[in-house]
């Protein structure tokens, strides 16, 4: 990059002050050079793309709104959570993120119209791959809040009852347990463990609670596998499940699916390349067929894979097309 200098990431999800910092992208592209010149201004605004408001993202954002005002509305019911399930690379962590960043930037945006300090913290996010059970789910919540430990050696109890006397006044009505999949390979006593401190986060604390993982139909949070049948079953009673599934590649009448030609479209809309708009074709067939053929029906990948080859012919001075797909294609070296 130009300069020299290493750039640090813009945003990481389990530190609270990247959520107070990170901005909408910019939404001016750079002023086409017509050569190839300084591109570094090209890759900084196509790596910038704003979030792209697919049908599984309505999903989403209706599913934990849904939770979230039930959860508000019955106090004296039984408080249900929201389950994100689906495939790798589905982009469900991008998905979950959207809703949360846009509910927390309108909260400060109506603190600082009431000169409110400080700001209060309407989400946290917690990755479960940081611990093996729910003593270390529940102290990475209070860490994210930047709550002290209760004690020198804390017990699921005591973060328990820490963030239930300090979920309120902070203003924390929203907690995204994501990766919750990784904790399968723990099974035994601490699959047992995982279950019942799950649900005691879901009824012990006045807020919601929203999971993201990998088939979780069969992880053992919601399984009755004859050891844990009560909480299994407990748990999956209370979820509202949102199930995220491959795209069709094709429609029935065998033409490329309707979703995938509006996803592509609108990255092509966005992108600036520094030749203008003859050097991408995104649009031809053969670009389109690659990059549907190549994803399996991820539309999180299909992205990214956009993206960078896009980025690939900016700072290449090639076409934007199937050769730029080949390119960067996910795996290749």
């Amino acid at each position: 990059m130009a300069g020299g200098h290493p750039m640090t990431i813009g945003f990481q999800p389990n530190l609270l002050d990247d959520w107070h910092t990170n901005s909408p992208a910019p939404t001016r592209p750079p002023q086409v050079i017509g050569e190839l010149g300084e591109v570094d201004s090209f890759v900084h605004y196509v790596y910038a793309m704003p979030f792209i408001h697919t049908p599984d993202a309505v999903r989403v954002r209706r599913a934990i709104e849904e939770i979230q005002s039930f959860n508000a509305t019955r106090p004296l019911g039984a408080r249900r959570l929201v389950v994100i399930d689906g495939p790798a690379h589905f982009g469900k962590t991008t998905l979950v993120l959207h809703t949360a960043l846009a509910q927390a930037r309108a909260v400060w945006a109506q603190e600082e119209r009431q000169e409110r300090s400080p700001h209060s913290i309407p989400w946290a996010y917690v990755n479960a791959t940081s611990g093996g059970e729910g003593r270390s789910v529940a102290g990475a919540i209070a860490g994210f809040c930047h709550l002290p430990p209760p004690s020198s050696r804390p017990t699921l109890a005591q973060y328990l009852q820490q963030l239930a006397h300090t979920s309120k006044p902070m203003g924390l009505h929203t907690v995204f347990v994501d990766d919750i999949h990784a904790l399968r390979s723990f099974g035994g006593r601490d699959a047992r463990s995982l279950a019942d401190s799950i649900k005691a986060l879901v009824t012990g604390l006045p807020l919601t609670l929203v999971l993201a993982g990998i088939e979780l139909r069969r992880h053992p949070l919601f399984v009755d596998n004859g050891r844990d049948r009560i909480t299994a079953a407990q748990l999956l009673n209370r979820s509202h499940w949102v199930r995220l599934r491959p795209w069709p590649s094709h429609d029935e009448a065998g033409h490329i699916h309707e979703d995938w030609l509006r996803l592509i479209a609108h990255v092509s809309e966005y992108v600036a390349l520094p030749r203008g708009h003859k050097q991408n074709r995104l649009h031809t067939r053969a670009a389109i067929d690659y990059l549907v053929s190549g994803v399996d029906g991820r539309p999180g990948t299909a992205i990214e894979w956009l993206l960078r080859a896009a980025a690939w012919a900016a700072t290449n001075d090639k076409p934007l097309d199937r050769s730029a797909l080949v390119a960067t294609k996910p795996g290749a070296r």
